[in-house]
């Protein structure tokens, strides 16, 4: 019998599913790839988080996946996602940009919108193939419209929280600002103060804000600061004292 349209784009699905999560266990597998664990304390810091963003936007993002944040030890800073709710990023990147609690939400929700609603390009990695963050980063790369359709959803996602939704401005800034930092993330070198400016658009027709309004930044958790402390100490356990150029 011939599998419906619904049936044919839920085995699709499920096929990108499975080929993702390999491509996770090879990145994993690399042991080129410092995957650092975090202490029991952090882990469940982090899943407080990610189970308060999930329950209040039920309606964009699946309950029933278990989300997971890997740390990834390296000087660089980078982040990025695979399906099925992983997110990784590197401990320089945590601990020189995700510098309030607010930051770390607006952060989590581009990432998990993304990660449970598979916004990625849809091509294969031949399974047998190494894979390294330099390929993972060029997986999760987005055209200009897509990208800036994920920063309205992160917003949006973020609105429903208790954390101040204007963070997802300060984070595009902050991309926006540090742009040489994340160039290998983007196709273009000047799309991240492209998607800065559409979604300066977005939140003034969004919420007629005045960007007199500026974003505060507010304190931010105990269990924030433990976590943050934890990221900076592993940094420097390898890579000697912290500063803002490279070690």
């Amino acid at each position: 019998m011939d599998l419906s349209f619904r049936e044919r784009v839920l085995n699709q699905k499920k096929e990108y599913e499975r080929h993702y999560e390999l491509i996770g266990i090879r990145l994993r597998q690399n042991t080129q790839t410092k995957i650092k664990k975090l202490s029991l304390n952090s882990e469940k810091y982090l899943q407080k988080f990610f189970q308060h963003i999930v329950e209040r936007n039920q309606l964009f993002l699946n309950s029933k996946i278990e989300n997971k944040f890997f740390l990834i030890q390296d000087r660089v800073p980078f982040f990025f996602s695979l399906p099925n709710g992983q997110i990784y990023a590197s401990s320089r990147f945590v601990f020189e940009f995700l510098k309030t609690q607010d930051l770390l939400a607006a952060f989590f929700c581009e990432q998990l919108y993304r990660s449970h609603n598979l916004v990625y390009q849809k091509f294969f990695f031949l399974p047998e193939i190494s894979v390294d963050k330099e390929k993972i980063l060029n997986f999760n790369k987005l055209f200009l419209k897509e990208t800036v359709e994920v920063n309205k959803w992160a917003y949006l996602l973020l609105k429903r929280t208790e954390y101040d939704p204007l963070a997802a401005l300060s984070w595009m800034q902050i991309l926006s600002k540090n742009a040489s930092d994340f160039i290998y993330q983007r196709w273009r070198f000047n799309s991240i103060s492209r998607e800065e400016f559409l979604f300066r658009k977005f939140l003034i027709a969004e919420t007629n804000i005045s960007f007199s309004e500026l974003y505060l930044e507010k304190n931010s958790s105990k269990e924030f600061y433990q976590f943050k402390n934890e990221i900076k100490n592993i940094y420097e356990q390898e890579y000697g004292p912290f500063s803002m150029g490279f070690n």
